[in-house]
């Protein structure tokens, strides 16, 4: 290759990387464009939408010069100043390089009017910080959008923060610390935040509030770059070369010194071009900092901050895209909840949306029943889950529990076996005895089945009365019209639920078959296992002798009582033997006559089971009454548990027939007749206010996240310019 064909082939290349150069700036800066339009868009919402969008937070504390630097990085003159917290509100500060020497400003709140005036824009900021926060000193997350035009200014985006503070002024909050903490960490604790940490070069960097802040959301460093201010007023013979240089704490974005106005300077009106000279020669001429002075100042703050968040915003793109399509179905489907805007509300349309409404509720109910439609399903049980509960768990342990022979004493066994057989000896166990104890336990099933009933019905009524529909909460009184009818239709389906139970009780109770399989293996065993010259009832016969024993001495002590108490009497009405000569009236004799007969018949006019406690069994049972009360229990256990194991069955299915399905089935029914022929049907399908507000809110959403991702896709970004 000649010189000159090598000189050709080097200008062409160098053309080739100025316009790739020049591509890649206009991309980038069309990226911060994008972005720019994004914060805008969303700003006007209502509804908080949780992206995480690249940006850079300015964080510092008071009196670190934080201000001074933003103002200096735009040229001018626009920030409010004062004493104590003068930041109440995050500022969103856009700046737009122009080519036009024309420099303005638009705040996003009040877009139609142009600033030219920047005491105007300052006016503006404290204005709209007092109306959202309040004019003593209040905070607010609610952020100031604030775009600036102008040839003097790089494309950057800065988010200024309230300054950190620990003692609150007064008008303040006594927990002012906690308040901005918790604003300022909201926004520096997201990934895709670049956190521009100010401090005062003349201070320890170790206090630093603003490090210590980044230190707790970014401990390694990765996205925080350090600004060190006040260098120029630092102690004679110290300076910051450790802290700018990384040595103390490091950062991987690094640090940058700059050298802002005093508030001398501000006050005698300094121009920003005279405080930039005057930084720069600053730099020049100090003996440390002039070896890095390349690296400091505030024209190389601006232009670092510059290409770090176009190359953030560039590294963000991939999962910001995914976030805003992500973020923009959800707003999809809760929109979708809302239901349509009721255009024509004639009544056709209504009773066409009434139907609608109808078939979604009787739809979730059917589902809630069957397990179709569950939300929220990992943290409790729900719907048909806990019906199943209640028959399998619940009930079924109730009825486990109630024994055959619970309230039975052998003793009353006893007396319904002597009882049955009457005027006639049986040669084995009188069927009477066992049909009339059955039927005595069976009734205890009653109860706990009722109670069974009942909570299902409860839980019916759960579902009923608290339908998890958006769309049937539009309609308030639709949606109590509806819960009104669905609990009267459920109350009806109580009563032949109650009678149908109630009947399968009686069932068990009217005719014990013996001849149940189980029950006739039962028999066998227990018949086969009965010796009448066993001893096995000496243990029972023993207990009863010494019952019987107990009664009889306490009886002796009594009557013991009573004569001593006659001679006593005897003794005031004419001594010892005045009885001997003395009649008895004829009355006396009389009663005494009725008395012996009554001790084995019993007084007709006794109101206390006389005859049960005149006309007694033997003191002992025989020891063919010991094994007949012990093969009747036997028989007893062994047919309860027939009958529990139906009821167990049999209950569950009669409530699901007479009382759930009952009620899925009939529910649209009941509904559509009932409501369908309402004569008010625009009171009916009156739309609750606050869903229309909510819809409303939700479409706005939807269209900033739309026009997101427009800003994204119309950014002509190609990937060789990484």
């Amino acid at each position: 290759m000649c010189i000159r064909d090598r000189m050709e082939w080097e200008e062409q290349n160098k053309l080739r990387l100025s316009i790739r150069s020049v591509n890649l700036n206009i991309a980038m800066n069309n990226l911060i464009e994008a972005i720019n339009r994004i914060q805008d868009s969303f700003a006007k919402v209502k509804i908080p939408l949780s992206l995480d969008l690249p940006i850079i937070a300015v964080v510092g504390a008071q009196s670190t010069g934080k201000s001074s630097v933003l103002e200096t990085i735009v040229g001018k003159d626009f920030l409010p100043r004062g004493s104590g917290i003068v930041t109440r509100r995050p500022l969103i500060l856009q700046l737009h390089n122009i080519s036009e020497k024309r420099e303005y400003a638009i705040f996003g709140h009040k877009p139609e009017i142009i600033y030219e005036d920047f005491d105007k824009v300052r006016e503006e900021i404290t204005f709209d910080t007092d109306r959202v926060a309040g004019n003593s000193k209040g905070i607010s997350p609610i952020p100031i959008i604030l775009k600036v035009y102008s040839s003097e200014v790089l494309d950057l985006t800065l988010v200024d923060l309230p300054g950190l503070t620990k003692v609150p002024v007064q008008g303040q909050p006594h927990d002012i610390e906690h308040i901005i903490h918790k604003i300022v960490l909201d926004i520096v604790k997201r990934e895709n935040t670049l956190i521009l940490a100010v401090s005062a070069g003349n201070t320890d960097i170790a206090t630093s509030d603003a490090i210590k802040l980044a230190r707790e959301v970014d401990p390694k460093g990765d996205r925080t770059i350090g600004v060190v201010t006040k260098l120029d007023i630092m102690n004679r013979g110290t300076d910051a070369m450790d802290v700018l240089q990384g040595k103390l704490y490091p950062l991987k974005l690094g640090y940058i010194g700059v050298v802002c106005r005093s508030q001398k300077d501000i006050m005698d009106r300094k121009s920003m071009k005279a405080a930039l000279a005057d930084e720069e020669e600053f730099f020049s001429q100090h003996p440390a900092y002039s070896k890095i002075k390349e690296r400091c100042g505030i024209r190389y703050l601006s232009r670092t901050l510059s290409k770090l968040l176009m190359r953030h915003i560039r590294t963000c793109l991939p999962s910001l895209k995914n976030n805003i399509n992500a973020t923009l179905q959800e707003r999809l489907i809760e929109l979708r909840s809302y239901g349509m805007d009721i255009l024509n509300g004639s009544e056709g349309n209504l009773k066409s949306l009434l139907l609608i409404m109808i078939s979604k509720f009787t739809e979730y109910y059917q589902n809630m029943i069957d397990g179709k439609f569950i939300k929220d399903s990992t943290k409790e049980l729900r719907g048909g889950a806990r019906i199943h509960y209640i028959f399998h768990t619940a009930y079924a342990n109730a009825i486990a529990s109630i024994n055959a022979l619970d309230g039975i004493t052998d003793e009353n066994i006893r007396t319904v076996l002597i009882n049955s057989k009457s005027l006639h000896p049986s040669l084995f166990i009188p069927d009477k005895a066992f049909e009339t104890l059955i039927c005595q336990q069976s009734s205890k099933l009653l109860e706990p089945s009722l109670q069974c009933m009942q909570l299902v019905h409860e839980e019916l009524q759960k579902i009923a009365m608290r339908p998890d529909l958006p769309e049937l909460q539009r309609f308030e009184n639709l949606a109590e019209k509806v819960t009104e009818l669905m609990l009267e239709m459920l109350n009806k389906c109580i009563d032949p639920t109650r009678v149908m139970i109630q009947n399968l009780i009686q069932v068990e109770k009217s005719y014990a078959n013996v001849n149940h399989p189980d029950m006739v293996a039962a028999t066998g065993n227990i018949i086969g296992s009965m010796d009448y010259k066993s001893t096995s009832g000496n243990d029972v016969k023993e207990k009863l002798r010494q019952e019987q024993k107990r009664k009889e001495e306490e009886q002796r002590r009594k009557q013991r009582e009573e004569e001593f108490a006659k001679q006593e009497q005897k003794k005031k009405e004419g001594g010892w033997f005045s009885g001997f000569f003395t009649k008895k009236p004829k009355e006396d004799e009389k009663e005494d006559e009725k008395a012996n007969i009554d001790d084995y018949l019993g007084a007709k006019e006794s109101t206390d089971n006389a005859f049960l406690k005149n006309l007694r069994l033997s003191n002992v049972p025989s020891t063919r009454e010991v094994m007949e009360i012990s093969a009747i229990k036997q028989l007893l256990e062994a047919y309860f548990n027939i009958i529990k194991k139906n009821i167990m069955d049999l209950v569950p299915k009669t409530i699901v027939t007479f009382l759930i399905n009952k009620s899925k089935t009939t529910a649209q029914n009941k509904l559509v007749s009932s409501l369908y022929l309402e004569e008010d049907i625009e009171a009916l399908m009156a739309e609750n206010p606050a869903i229309s507000e909510k819809r409303k809110e939700c479409r706005g959403a939807i269209e900033a996240l739309q026009g997101a991702l427009k800003a994204l896709n119309d950014v002509n970004y190609d990937n060789s310019y990484k």
